[in-house]
């Protein structure tokens, strides 16, 4: 990662005795604590007539996340051949053909700038990905974000991206929604440190080719009725 501003950490006291927050908060742990010194709290009143800019998403990604602000962070994670790439260039694909520009950082499938893999080529075409809306790349080095209104990380762990990093990017960029894929340990779940959890607003956990959003207040798919990844391109390309 470049160097960005730096930007004081949520408070996750009441986390503190259910979570390892591993080595990112250990450096400045009076500023994880640390209240604003501006903080105003406001009206009931006041937060239900508040205007939040937000997307109106359809079909299948309004089942995953219904209408979520417009600077949202969603992170997916799944074994290797159960559909996460797949899910990802599909999301990746619908939201730069109806909300705007999108930038997916694909460690894995650049060996070097400009050339990507013969295998994200033929993933693009398996999904039926064709917009230029959307911006291939290796790394998020050099990279103003302000030119995009999405931006996927595959992965967290290849990028080398740190929950401090994380912070500082968001601060940077304050408009932009985050797509963050993560590798998986060897117990199935994500690889990283707890708090990444919540610093989102969605969780799909892939597994055969389907997701749903495990996240308290998500959308309408479940466990039992989850999204099918397969061909989901084609029922985005209907809306």
């Amino acid at each position: 990662m470049g160097d960005t501003s730096a930007r004081t950490p949520q408070n996750y006291d009441k986390y503190d005795n259910m979570y390892d927050f591993g080595e990112d908060f250990e450096e400045d742990e009076d500023a994880f604590y640390r209240q604003d010194a501006q903080n105003k709290p406001i009206t009931t009143t006041e937060v239900l007539k508040s205007d939040y800019p937000h997307y109106k998403f359809h079909g299948e990604v309004y089942r995953l996340l219904k209408n979520p602000d417009r600077a949202f962070v969603v992170m997916m994670f799944g074994k290797r051949g159960n559909g996460k790439s797949s899910l990802s260039i599909q999301l990746a694909d619908y939201f730069a053909k109806n909300f705007g520009e999108v930038l997916y950082v694909s460690n894995e499938e650049f060996k070097e700038y400009e050339k990507a893999s013969k295998s994200l080529q033929d993933n693009i075409i398996l999904n039926g990905v064709d917009s230029d809306n959307i911006r291939w790349t290796k790394d998020l080095e050099g990279l103003d974000l302000n030119e995009f209104d999405f931006v996927f990380v595959d992965s967290v762990q290849s990028v080398g991206l740190s929950v401090k990093d994380f912070e500082q990017l968001k601060k940077q960029y304050p408009n932009t929604a985050f797509i963050l894929i993560f590798q998986v340990s060897k117990g199935g779940d994500f690889s990283g440190s707890g708090v990444w959890a919540h610093l989102v607003d969605g969780i799909f956990e892939v597994k055969q080719f389907t997701t749903y959003n495990q996240k308290r207040f998500a959308g309408e798919a479940t466990e039992n009725e989850p999204v099918e990844i397969k061909g989901l391109y084609k029922k985005l390309k209907k809306q």
